[in-house]
């Protein structure tokens, strides 16, 4: 990594962001697979352990447990392509927006983002930015290449303030898991991306496995790179050597996961939280599973210490 390396917290991006905002100067965001519905579902997980899982599956932390999904279900001999596409639809079927996805949804209709570049095969974030009340083809525009009739197309111009590029389409009637050479067999929009990613960067939850064809055109030359994640760059790893030729700033612990870095990021920027009615539902519905857990280990407690009956 270089010298300018370093590390930093939401309020310092809160504020470079606003900086940036008010001189005209936006903010590429690229969204990976570890913000998406697939990296939230435990029927994703409990259904490829199935396939081919290993015998640590388990007992693995969630990372590794979503590398190794990416495995089975790109490994030659494993899933038919009819299969892939029914368990994937499945997992997403129990996923619902998250308070991240309409906080980062509040922060796009700010304005502070005028590109998003999102590897995401759900339409999670598609729907929290409607939940926030932008209007597709007004407020924002999508692309996926996946849906182009031509089989390499570059970026079109934007006629909408935010333009959303689903790299490797979405998941509808297509399989929609990237392989290796993806991008390497479309040129012209590798280069659109590459063009578009020397910008000033902000990256949450890229995945080195499920994102690796995204990384592969990330340049090595351009604005900061500020890499937002839940565990350090790997030495060894293709994102490292990026930081060698321009500015990366990291949180990468505890902090960068997605789910707590987006609200804390807002929080920073706007000193509160949103309260529109979807999220007022989520935060309802994690209030009573904590109620729910509280009551279950009173219980325990209580049982613990009831003393025992004498023979």
């Amino acid at each position: 990594m270089s010298r300018e390396d370093v590390t930093f917290d939401s309020a310092y991006i809160a504020n470079h962001l606003k900086l940036r905002q008010s001189t005209r100067h936006k903010t590429v965001l690229v969204l990976g697979s570890r913000c998406s519905g697939l990296f939230r579902s435990n029927y994703l997980y409990e259904t490829l352990q199935t396939y081919g899982g290993s015998p640590t599956f388990s007992t693995s932390p969630r990372l590794k447990q979503f590398r190794e999904c990416y495995q089975i279900l790109t490994r030659r001999d494993g899933l038919s392509r009819s299969e892939i596409q029914s368990v994937l639809m499945r997992a997403l079927d129990e996923v619902n927006c998250s308070t991240a996805d309409l906080c980062l949804a509040e922060l796009v209709k700010l304005g502070l983002f005028d590109l998003i570049v999102s590897t995401q095969v759900d339409t999670l974030f598609e729907q929290a930015l409607k939940e926030v009340s932008m209007k597709e083809l007004r407020d924002f525009e999508i692309f996926c290449p996946r849906g182009e009739r031509k089989e390499d197309a570059s970026l079109p111009q934007a006629v909408t303030p935010c333009q959303l590029i689903k790299v490797f389409g979405q998941l509808t009637s297509e399989y929609a898991v990237p392989r290796t050479s993806y991008l390497l067999h479309r040129p012209r929009l590798a280069e659109s991306l590459q063009d578009n990613l020397q910008r000033d960067v902000l990256v949450l939850g890229l995945d080195p496995v499920w994102d690796a064809e995204l990384i592969h055109v990330l340049s090595s030359q351009g604005g900061s790179l500020w890499f937002i994640n839940e565990e350090p760059l790997l030495e060894e790893g293709d994102l490292y050597h990026i930081g060698q030729g321009r500015q990366v700033r990291t949180i990468a612990n505890y902090n960068g996961r997605y789910e707590r870095f987006v609200p804390a990021l807002y929080w920073q920027l706007m000193g509160n939280l949103p309260l529109h009615d979807r999220l007022g539902e989520i935060l309802m519905k994690e209030i009573q599973k904590l109620s729910s857990e509280i009551r279950t280990l009173q219980k325990e407690v209580r049982d613990c210490c009831k003393p025992s009956s004498s023979p």
